[in-house]
This record gives structure tokens, sequence and C-alpha cells, in this order.
């Protein structure tokens, strides 16, 4: 299952209402850091700071499910963690206590689409619609495989650096979603 750009609008609402009714700010950020990349649930959520490289705009994984692997994230995916607040803990979407990463996601997940009048949403449908509003912005099947870390590549891929399509596509990809997800709904209201 995928998002369509109105599932996607309605569900931007949802979380911009979840917010101002105090809904968990880590949760809402990690939901929409997984829209805006493709990124798979644990690799969110498990996703620490010294990891990112912010020049560069790509997190560098030191293990993956297929190995250590460099992933190209677009411009609002790397402001949304630098916009996280700072704590002592290494990762970016921390939990409420203890000394691991955020674990509530489905949770909230689940009550924003309860919101947005969503059904059958589930991290993979975020990481499913990053990649179909990839595909219909016309990246290339190769290019949506690299920016969500599939090992279709193989060994090659530790030598290869990113390049400017991935960045670019990063870019336009996590941009157009960020504009859909934050459109206003009927008559511009939100």
């Amino acid at each position: 299952r995928r998002l369509g750009r109105s599932e996607i609008e309605k569900l931007g609402k949802a979380m911009r209402e979840a917010e101002r009714d105090d809904e968990h700010p880590t949760a809402l950020a990690a939901i929409r850091f997984l829209l805006l990349t493709g990124f798979r649930r644990m690799e969110g959520l498990g996703l620490e700071r010294v990891w990112l490289d912010e020049e560069a705009g790509a997190i560098r994984f030191p293990d993956t499910k297929s190995g250590a692997q460099t992933r190209v994230i677009g411009r609002a995916a790397v402001d949304l963690l630098l916009d996280q607040p700072k704590t002592n803990s290494p990762f970016f979407f921390p939990a409420d206590w203890g000394d691991g990463h955020f674990i509530g996601l489905v949770r909230v997940l689940d009550r924003v689409c309860v919101r947005a009048g969503l059904a059958e949403v589930t991290p993979h449908t975020l990481r499913h619609t990053f990649a179909s509003v990839a595909a219909d912005l016309g990246f290339s099947e190769l290019t949506i495989a690299a920016l969500l870390g599939h090992a279709a590549r193989g060994v090659t891929q530790r030598y290869i650096h990113i390049d400017e399509a991935q960045r670019l596509a990063a870019d336009k990809v996590a941009g157009e979603i960020t504009a859909i997800l934050n459109r206003s709904g009927v008559n511009g209201q939100s």
C-alpha cells in the first residue's frame, strides 16, 4: 500500500492537528522523517547523530540489512534532524526514558491515521509512499533503489561515492512530500 497525494495531504493535516493537541513530538518527527526518506522503521528510529554527514546530505550507516552504507537524504530531512532537541542521547529520536531510541511510533502513527481517516497505514507504507513519489517524479528504478538502500548494486556500492543525481533525487522527493504534507485543506484551511 502507498499513500496517494490526497492521503499524504490528509496525513499532514492530521499531524498538524495532533501536534496542536500535544501528541508525542518525537513520534511525529519520526513519522515525517520516515516519509521524507523512505527509511525502514528501525533505520529511522535507531538513527544516531554521529551518522549524519550534514555536508554530504547523507547518513553513513555503519551496518544495515545489507552492510555498511551511505544513503543520501533530502535537505528537508536533514533540516528535520537538525531541528530535533539536543539531548544526551546518541539518537535523533530518543526514548522517553532509558538509553535507547524511541519505540512508540506505531501507536502514534495509528492515532494520527485514525484522525486522518486513513486505514491500513504502517511504517512500511511510508517507505512505499516515498518510493512511489520518486517514481511519479520520473526517477529511475536504480536511483530509487539507491535512495532506499537496496543492495542491488552489490559490491561496487562501497566504491561509488554519492553522485549529484542521487542528491537531486533525494532533495526533490523530500521537497515534494513536504509540500504535499504542508498543503492546506479545503478552501485554504489547515
